[in-house]
């Protein structure tokens, strides 16, 4: 396929903005291809990232999803030319190299998802970020039985199955972890507004409750006194207090996709805590924000993890997306492509988005 030498891409601009420039096309390094990117979602993580920790002319985005139209040296993977793929990467903050808000984006073969060509673009770029957060929280670091290759339907519910508690479900980490869970046999609560439970149990789970209800973590408790697994996908303004508050006093694990609040180890300290970010999946070295560093071994180890969930046809991931067992977020389809995402990032940032993902065709 013939590649462009210029592109147009969203970058970090001075004074925490970002804007469209014209910059080179970058090329694919070791296990990397370059991908045409045709469809973009949006996280919180992307306006955050760009307003508190952009370095100007940095390329801006995570999610993505497009057609592979080079091949770097050394892939890990059979990637070819002209597969569809979902991927991720650290836009703003990590390389000016980086960033999917492009016409053109550099991404790593064996981190990247083959997408059946009946599978909805924008659905599946609404992987990244959110589906690999929930992948990491439950399997990597609660330890949940991995999703068989050759699933075909949900695991029937025992009285042994697992139960896993998903704070927050209607968020973007919320909807797929709902469905990961469910897929990996676990039972599945959940919390979401009152509105938004009849999705949240079509997604999976076989329990919700109302998070603004200040009773809600006592009332888990009482239903589930044996709850000793959850993921809080909010992490902030007092969430993970009140997800810790439902676990069974035996105490358990609580992942944050956030640091842990203080307050939060001080009424639990039964309680592990886990802060956990999805970009050590990617296997580079890196520093974000209060977050911890990652010791080459993690890095090393979540690379690993993350390939062997989602590299290549027949995948963990792509098996799902075949048979239609898991969906991505619901979508708001946006128009105005590149230029029109600074407007969706500052209606993130106002919270003027809730249950589905703004997507953008480049």
């Amino acid at each position: 396929m013939s590649v462009p030498a210029q592109m147009r891409s969203l970058r970090c601009q001075p004074d925490a903005k970002v804007g469209v420039e014209t910059v080179a096309v970058p090329e694919p390094k070791d296990n990397e291809v370059l991908v045409k990117v045709k469809t973009v979602t949006l996280n919180p993580t992307d306006w955050k990232s760009a307003k508190f920790l952009g370095t100007p002319g940095y390329g801006v985005g995570c999610d993505a999803f497009g057609t592979v139209v080079k091949l770097g040296p050394k892939l890990n993977t059979q990637l070819k030319v002209g597969d569809n793929v979902a991927f991720f990467e650290m836009g703003s903050y990590h390389s000016a190299e980086k960033g999917t808000f492009s016409e053109y984006a550099t991404t790593q073969s064996d981190t990247s998802v083959v997408v059946p060509t009946d599978f909805d673009p924008a659905q599946a770029s609404s992987f990244g970020i959110g589906g690999f957060t929930a992948i990491q929280c439950l399997f990597t670091r609660l330890g949940l039985p991995a999703i068989p290759k050759d699933l075909s339907a949900p695991p029937a519910l025992t009285k042994e199955s697992p139960k896993l508690l998903v704070w927050a479900a209607s968020t973007s980490v919320g909807q797929f972890a709902v469905q990961f869970g469910r897929l990996a046999g676990a039972h599945v609560i959940a919390t979401a507004s009152p509105d938004n439970h009849a999705a949240i149990k079509e997604l999976g789970a076989q329990d919700v409750f109302d998070y603004k209800d200040e009773s809600t973590p006592a009332k888990i408790a009482e239903k589930y006194p044996d709850l000793q697994l959850a993921v809080d996908c909010f992490s902030e303004k007092g969430s993970t207090v009140a997800t810790a508050n439902a676990i069974s006093k035996k105490g358990g694990k609580v992942v944050n996709i956030l640091p842990t609040e203080k307050a939060a180890k001080e009424a639990r300290p039964d309680i592990e805590f886990i802060t956990t970010l999805v970009y050590s999946f990617l296997g580079r070295e890196f520093k974000f924000g209060g977050f911890g560093k990652f010791s080459p071994e993690q890095l090393k180890s979540d690379h690993a993890f993350l390939a062997s969930w989602v590299a290549g046809e027949g995948s963990i991931v792509n098996n799902l997306m075949e048979k239609h067992l898991i969906k991505g977020n619901k979508i708001k389809v946006m128009s105005g492509g590149l230029d029109a995402i600074p407007e969706g990032m500052k209606f993130l940032e106002e919270g003027k988005v809730r249950m589905e993902k703004l997507a953008y065709d480049v």
